[in-house]
């Protein structure tokens, strides 16, 4: 880059980066031709000894030798090139190379014994130059963590191992290329979103293939380093000049060390592939697509998050956690399992029976499940005469029901608890759902009103100590009805959780900053739902797991010291002198002064609005809002869609995240990942609803979500 002026470094750099590919492809072809790691490592490193040539072959860097004061080896290489390239330098230029080059070892002396301990306060010191420091370092981890998780990941695409490296090398050339014309005719941050959207969407979308598409994976595979490799190309331009020169290479070193935890981690991610063949893929296509966020506007919204806010967001983070441990549980206590009938043969079933022995054949139906031969549940072939010499011949082939049952592993739900097996007791499983749902229903008609009459504070506690009293004695019950009537209490006390904690949390930022909030905090629920996934998956016992589950939730007890009430709460309640006392600690934890005309104007405040929600209260009955609604002709039709909009989104929400587990191979990863899954969606609300408005954003959501469900619908098992 030092050996051109400015104006050809984008060129120089495209062309410098090729060189890489190139290598790469080399590597490859000489892995497929040697297939010996020894071999492979002697032919690829004896021939870099060559490069001790370099010390009498290549010039040292000129700018380098000027900072080093070194003026008259740096005037001999440019007067060697002049030489080499037949121009002629004028006397002047060369005396002021050299006079500028003193001046130039004399500033840089100054500047890094100044640098020494400013160069990182001169960074926390300018707000601007640390949101810089926060983007660059944010989007140097993950493209070099995708990047080199594509490399290292290519040999797993279905095909030759070799062959894919090789094409995966290759797309970067066509990379550099369009990263050459992007960067200057249409800039740089342009360039680079593009980029990462593209790899992105291409990564996502290779993880939903079916993995007998080979030729379709590995055309998005190629795509996502398409993408990838015009993003690392842009970063290192990128990040040198959004900082002054003094900083420049401090801190483009710094991203690109930072950048380098992502390499460290790459590494790692092809053992994911034992729990989820693609989850390397989805993996990378969501750290490019969060990487294509605006994180200036987060950050700057998150300048009115003092310490007093963060503290409580966290905690109600909890509280929302706590909320999707609860109301995911019942997926896998009253889960379903695989099983058979027990076969009371001799030499065959004992006390150490086996789920599928090689003789069950023989002596129970199979039938087809996603693409796999599985023992029918509930029914077996009559035996006909023991004392024949073999199982084919001790049975006809009539059928008959089971009455005992063999499970496949050691699981246990409820299923297996009180023998809820075949058909008829089918629904019995499926009304635990039903019943916590409408547990949900009752509790959401009245908590409202609850929370409204003795604050958001106190239903939030009431409600979680509740709900953890009912599912501990959910995970006691001793029947199947006793199970259900906990099931229902659970939720039908403990729905102020999520409120509660959603309305409290909202109410301590501004209008401004309400939808990343609300973003962030539920978040958690969805790592709650990830959660119970790693909970069931560890303890296997639907008993184990209610206790593991609720039983820490008995430590937001503390929340009654922990967090304020809603000062909004309390101004509506005229209870100013609270309210006050709440804002002051806020202000003092957040290093804030509030002046006493703020104070004197909230007091007014509360002191009018007190008054008129009394009126309210008084002159405009439930009654009266509802009639009022029935009465409008544009308030109606709003409730009719808004009624329509929630069940449907209800439904679809909730049968996908209990499906999840019929999906796929493993069903702990597959709701784990159906959980997970909820955090970009979380982060594309945040960008969709600010950018593109409310009804936009619930329209695409759907649209999406219906092509992607009847499209599943169609495809084979």
């Amino acid at each position: 880059m030092e050996l051109v002026g400015p104006k050809g470094r984008v060129f120089a750099g495209t062309i410098i980066s090729v060189f890489y590919t190139v290598g790469e492809v080399i590597l490859g072809g000489v892995a497929m031709w040697l297939q010996n790691w020894r071999l492979i490592l002697r032919t690829v490193y004896i021939p870099a000894l060559f490069c001790i040539l370099h010390y009498w072959l290549a010039s040292e860097s000129v700018r380098w030798l000027l900072t080093k004061g070194r003026n008259k080896e740096a005037s001999e290489i440019l007067l060697k090139a002049a030489k080499t390239n037949e121009v002629i330098l004028p006397q002047h230029m060369i005396k002021k190379i050299r006079h500028s080059g003193a001046n130039k070892h004399q500033y840089v002396k100054e500047e890094i014994e100044k640098g020494k301990k400013g160069t990182f306060l001169q960074i926390l010191a300018s707000k601007i130059l640390l949101k810089r420091l926060i983007n660059s370092a944010f989007c140097w981890f993950t493209i070099t963590f995708v990047f080199f998780g594509l490399s290292l990941n290519s040999v797993s695409v279905g095909g030759n191992k070799y062959t894919n490296f090789i094409m995966v090398a290759l797309i970067e050339l066509p990379a550099y290329v369009i990263f050459y014309i992007c960067m200057d005719r249409i800039g740089r941050k342009k360039t680079l979103c593009a980029s990462l959207i593209l790899s992105g969407i291409s990564c996502m979308a290779f993880a939903f293939l079916p993995t007998d598409m080979n030729i379709v994976q590995l055309i998005l595979f190629l795509m996502g380093k398409f993408g990838i490799t015009i993003s690392f190309a842009v970063v290192f331009v990128f990040t040198a000049e959004l900082f002054p020169t003094e900083l420049r290479h401090s801190m483009l070193a710094t991203c690109s060390m930072l950048g380098r935890i992502g390499s460290v981690i790459a590494p790692q991610t092809p053992l994911l592939e034992i729990y989820f063949k693609s989850l390397p893929l989805l993996l990378f296509g969501t750290m490019s697509l969060l990487t294509t966020m605006d994180l200036d506007e987060i950050l700057d919204e998150l300048q009115h998050f003092g310490k007093f806010q963060t503290t409580n967001y966290l905690l109600l983070s909890m509280a929302i956690l706590f909320a999707a441990l609860f109301e995911a549980s019942f997926i896998f206590t009253a889960g379903n399992l695989d099983y058979r009938y027990t076969m009371y043969i001799p030499e065959c079933d004992g006390d150490d029976t086996r789920y599928r022995p090689s003789w069950l054949e023989n002596a129970v139906p199979f039938y087809d499940r996603d693409a796999q031969k599985v023992p029918e549940p509930c029914l077996r072939f009559e035996p006909q005469n023991f004392s024949l010499v073999t199982l084919e011949l001790s049975m006809n082939y009539s059928l008959f029901k089971c009455q005992e049952w063999v499970y496949d592993g050691e699981e246990t739900t409820i299923l297996k608890e009180w023998n809820l097996t075949c058909e008829d007791n089918y629904w019995k499983l499926t009304m635990v759902g039903t019943v916590d749902n409408i547990g949900q229903f009752v509790g959401l008609s009245i908590v409202g009103l609850i929370s409204d009459r003795i604050g958001r504070k106190t239903t939030l506690i009431v409600s979680m100590i509740l709900s953890c009293l009912m599912g501990l004695a959910r995970s006691f019950a001793w029947s199947y009805e006793i199970f259900l009537v906990f099931e229902f209490l659970d939720p039908a006390l403990g729905t102020g959780i999520y409120t509660s904690a959603l309305v409290l949390g909202m109410e301590l930022v501004g209008s401004r900053s309400r939808v990343l909030a609300a973003t962030l905090i539920t978040s958690f629920y969805a790592v709650g739902q990830a959660l119970t996934g790693l909970i069931a998956w560890w303890l296997q016992d639907w008993r184990k797991i209610l206790q593991v589950s609720y039983l820490p939730s008995l430590l937001c007890i503390s929340y009654y010291w922990l967090i304020p009430e809603s000062v909004r709460w309390l101004l509506t309640k005229g209870r100013t002198k609270e309210a006050t006392e709440i804002i002051l600690r806020a202000a003092k934890t957040n290093g804030v002064t509030l002046s006493e005309r703020v104070m004197r104007k909230m007091r007014d405040h509360s002191a009018e609005k007190a008054e008129h929600e009394t009126i309210d209260e008084n002159d405009q009955p439930l009654q009266g809002a509802i009639y009022q609604v029935f009465k409008s002709k544009i308030l109606l039709p709003r409730l009719v869609i808004s009624i329509i909009c929630w069940m449907s989104i209800m439904f679809v929400y909730f049968g996908l995240t209990i499906n999840s587990v019929s999906v796929g191979s493993n069903k702990y990863t597959s709701f784990i990942l159906g959980a997970l899954i909820e955090l970009p969606a979380y982060v594309a609300t945040y960008i969709l609803m600010n950018k593109f408005g409310r009804k936009f954003s619930l329209s695409a959501a759907l649209i999406l979500s219906g092509i992607s469900c009847t499209s599943f619908g169609f495809l084979p098992p």
